[in-house]
């Protein structure tokens, strides 16, 4: 077994090479498991493989061959098998070659980037063989690279957190910014709305005094001087009515006295008296035209006879 001590010649071979060679072959008396081995390190990995097929078509299964066949099939790149056969080849395996079987098995898994697996097989080996320095440093190896790894997985977990957080920062504030336009745009629409039913308002407060005043004129009411007229003209009449019924009166009253006058009178007197009453009547009548017609003449008259 080669001891490769340095970290830096072993991160090269976990980046570019499976993850350390494994043990040596396990030697046996059969020449065909011979002729295995040889082809083996000539790296005649598929005339190998055929030849341990061929043992234990012969012989039948065993751990050695089962060891060997699965470092053979790890050469091939055929990891999943390769396990397989390290495992069949615990059964009826002595403690030495358990070891073996759990470092190539820890070496397998480590190329197939499963680090977590690879420790715990380095630690079966350890706890079987301890102290074996390729068991010590490729236990050490992966522990550190899987350290490594959860740093790297831990650091893009927080800077993708970070992105997020960022990101729903900005979402955030955008939404806020777009919130208060839309706020400061509703209180601009709602002042607007206001104005315009303020200015409806005096409007229809407007039109309903114009219809007011159109229906005012529609309906007759004349300015406040044609009012003032018509209302001496309608006093002026009601005093002519007056005075015209008050000279009726008076004229009844006269023809009664006149009638009962004429009934005692002789007829000579009853004449006479005629004459005289017609005369009074006539004068009458001139003083009531002369009174209307007089300047200043208004009110209801009162007799003065």
């Amino acid at each position: 077994m080669n001891a490769h001590r340095l970290i830096g010649f072993w991160l090269v071979l976990c980046l570019f090479l499976p993850f350390g060679f494994g043990f040596d072959l396990v030697e046996s008396d059969d020449p065909v498991v011979s002729d295995a081995n040889k082809k083996f390190r000539q790296q005649k990995y598929a005339e190998a493989l055929e030849l341990y097929n061929q043992a234990i078509e012969t012989h039948g299964p065993g751990p050695i061959l089962h060891f060997n066949r699965g470092a053979t099939l790890e050469r091939l790149g055929k990891h999943k098998e390769a396990m397989e056969e390290y495992l069949k080849g615990l059964s009826g395996a002595d403690d030495k070659l358990k070891a073996r079987n759990y470092y190539n098995m820890g070496n397998t898994l480590m190329a197939q980037k499963k680090i977590r697996e690879a420790i715990d097989s380095y630690k079966r080996s350890l706890r079987l063989q301890p102290g074996d320095e390729d068991a010590v440093f490729n236990l050490e190896l992966a522990q550190y690279l899987l350290k490594k790894a959860e740093e790297e997985a831990k650091k893009r977990q927080e800077q993708q957190d970070q992105q997020n957080q960022d990101g729903q920062q900005n979402q955030d504030g955008q939404q806020g910014e777009q919130q208060q336009q839309d706020g400061e745009q509703q209180q601009q629409e709602g002042e607007e709305n206001q104005e315009g039913q303020q200015q409806n308002g005096e409007q229809n407060q407007e039109q309903n005094g114009e219809g007011e005043e159109s229906e005012q004129k529609q309906q007759g009411q004349k300015p406040e001087e044609n009012q003032q007229q018509e209302g001496e003209e309608q006093q002026a009449q009601q005093q002519q009515a007056a005075q015209e019924g008050e000279s009726e009166q008076g004229q009844d009253e006269q023809q009664q006295a006149q009638e009962q006058e004429a009934q005692v009178l002789h007829p000579e007197e009853k004449s006479e008296l005629e004459r005289k009453l017609d005369s009074m009547q006539e004068n009458e009548k001139a003083f009531q035209l002369f009174r209307l017609q007089a300047p200043g003449a208004a009110g209801n008259p009162e007799k003065d006879y």
